[in-house]
């Protein structure tokens, strides 16, 4: 999708995997392309059990990172989309919906240290401690 293009429709509906192509209705699509007995049919939903995140919050990571898309009390925010410059992917864990077999990125606990500021006229390997 080029800019021009996106300017000229006003907008394109992703997955659009060429230049030429038109966009897609909506987002899974292909699910009834594939299996043309399924026009028609309801979407596939499995219901589950809601489990909370592997990587549990505790006194010493009492905050949760997150990849999502809003703020809230106890919660610190990382974009996943410029992998080039943060792996935010890199601090989540290794862990997988049994489901869906998609990977838990937005639930990792942290917890945030204040660092010390550099003294006056030293470089960043020379910090020390301020007083709030």
């Amino acid at each position: 999708m080029s800019y021009p293009r996106l300017e000229e429709l006003g907008g394109i509906q992703w997955p659009c995997p060429d230049e030429q192509h038109p966009g897609t209705l909506f987002l899974h699509a292909r699910l009834w392309e594939e299996d043309p007995a399924r026009r028609g049919a309801p979407a596939p939903f499995t219901p589950v059990e809601q489990e909370p995140p592997v990587d549990e919050l505790s006194p010493k990571f009492p905050i949760r990172l997150t990849t999502g898309r809003r703020l809230r009390a106890g919660l610190a925010f990382m974009t996943l989309h410029f992998p080039d410059q943060v792996a935010t992917n890199v601090l989540t864990l290794d862990a997988w919906d049994p489901k869906s077999g998609t990977a838990e990125f937005k639930a990792t606990a942290i917890r945030v240290d204040k660092l010390p500021a550099p003294a006056p006229g030293a470089d960043e390997s020379q910090r020390t401690e301020v007083e709030a």
